[in-house]
């Protein structure tokens, strides 16, 4: 299977996420899976080759590790998402806050 380029997921280790980081390395893609908590993007990594799926550390509230993960990748994809009682008031602020950070 060719490469066929990197692409970064936030929110890749959620439910929807899982299935699109799969699609992705089944199409060939070098998969970054982008996480304020990287360590749980280890069980990501068997649904592609070896080193084809790789957990990063990054926020979208920080620009400067949004910046360094998406840094000369081809396709990015935001599915990150807060779910739970208080989800909603938390996702506007998330995305509020990281607006400027997806637009730099």
């Amino acid at each position: 299977m060719s490469v066929s380029g990197t692409a970064v997921v936030f929110g890749g280790g959620g439910f929807v996420g899982q299935y699109v980081v799969q699609f992705l390395a089944q199409a060939g893609y070098m998969v970054r899976v982008a996480s304020r908590r990287p360590d749980r993007g280890a069980l990501l990594r068997p649904l592609g080759r070896v080193g084809q799926v790789a957990p990063f550390y990054a926020s979208v509230r920080d620009e400067q590790s949004v910046a360094c993960v998406v840094r000369g990748a081809d396709v990015v994809i935001n599915l990150a998402a807060v779910l739970g009682h208080r989800a909603g008031r938390l996702f506007r602020r998330s995305m509020w806050r990281g607006r400027g950070v997806w637009l730099a």
